[in-house]
């Protein structure tokens, strides 16, 4: 679990959100599934005291 925490907590990019791992149809749908990302990214680090 540790070592996916790590990973997750790496992943963040340098504008501080989250890329999503799957293609999406459209620039906007790639947008809006980002910012999912990153909410379900940051939920889960705090949650594991991260």
């Amino acid at each position: 679990m540790s070592a996916d925490l790590d990973r997750l907590e790496t992943g963040q990019r340098s504008d501080g959100g989250w890329a999503v791992d799957f293609t999406s149809h459209s620039a906007a749908a790639a947008l809006e599934w980002r910012g999912y990302a990153t909410v379900t990214a940051v939920a889960t680090l705090l949650a594991n005291g991260r």
